[in-house]
């Protein structure tokens, strides 16, 4: 599905598509990565992980991946949905 998604030949589908990937990825490096590379969470994200060390900041982590990713696909459809139904003119039928 992906695959065929990127070679849409709609620009929007693919930017959209694009863009979520990219996002996801960023989200995995930061919540799940960082932690198990350094031991420590990001500064921005350590209220996040409270008391956790060793192998409880990966479970953390793993929390918060999954938290955000659900965020972060929520708003890609709500907003794949408004340019939709923006470009199509069929907004509000």
């Amino acid at each position: 599905a992906m695959r065929r998604a990127l070679r849409a030949p709609d620009r929007v589908v693919q930017a959209m598509v694009a863009t979520m990937g990219a996002a996801l990825a960023m989200w995995l490096g930061l919540s799940m990565i960082w932690p198990a590379v350094t031991g420590a969470p990001l500064t921005l994200l350590a209220g996040f992980y409270p008391g956790a060390d060793g192998p409880g900041i990966l479970r953390m982590g793993f929390g918060l991946f999954a938290a955000g990713a659900v965020v972060i696909l929520v708003m890609g459809i709500v907003i794949s949905g408004l340019f939709y139904g923006r470009l199509s003119g069929r907004a509000g039928t």
